[in-house]
């Protein structure tokens, strides 16, 4: 599997003609990105470091992996809240 959707910024990504990365980002979207999303306690005071022009699904993933390990939810926790 190609992901170098994973890579592009959303901005790139919602232009997108890319059938296959297209489908494969919604994948990551509203399954593994919004499984952890979803659990953040205080959704008002979650932001990205970056704009949504510059973010990619990368970023997104690494700081929302981040709230969760300050937090101090072992990875384990992580990993079942990914594979439910």
């Amino acid at each position: 599997m190609n992901q170098k959707w994973f890579h592009m910024t959303l901005k790139e990504l919602f232009s997108l003609e890319d059938e296959e990365s297209s489908k494969e980002f919604a994948k990551f979207y509203h399954g593994r990105f919004q499984k952890l999303l979803n659990r953040v306690e205080q959704k008002e005071s979650f932001t990205f470091s970056k704009p949504l022009d510059t973010l990619t699904p990368e970023d997104m993933m690494k700081e929302v992996l981040m709230y969760y390990q300050k937090m101090g939810i072992p990875k384990e926790e992580v990993k079942r809240l990914l594979s439910e």
